[in-house]
């Protein structure tokens, strides 16, 4: 189905596939594309995406609007606001080893 963009992909990470290696990858390409055409169906069946945190359109509503026993979930924000004040201060007094106002830390190698 797509041989040549895996090839393609496979010479841009600089790999050497066998033809039994680039079958498998193939093989395990496609099935991962197959999980998200099952996502996309999955999200295209309740009318939108799955990660929303606000249900805007409760399914649950009676003939005069009124709901059931329906359980909506609403993204708890807080509200945006601008600080003036700068931690950098307390931060840098929360450091352990400070040199030139910068954060000391071990070599690692």
């Amino acid at each position: 189905m797509f041989d040549a963009e895996l090839r393609k992909t496979a010479e841009l990470a600089k790999l050497s596939l066998s033809d039994e290696e680039h079958e498998r990858l193939r093989c395990e390409v496609e099935t991962v594309l197959s999980y998200f055409d099952s996502m996309a169906a999955a999200e295209a069946a309740q009318g939108g995406a799955t990660a929303h945190a606000v249900d805007d359109n409760p399914s649950d509503a009676g003939e005069n609007g009124a709901t059931g026993a329906q359980t909506r979930t609403v993204s708890q924000l807080r509200p945006d606001r601008i600080r003036t004040e700068s931690i950098a201060e307390t931060l840098l007094e929360s450091a352990g080893d400070i040199e030139d106002r910068f954060i000391a830390i071990p070599n690692v190698l």
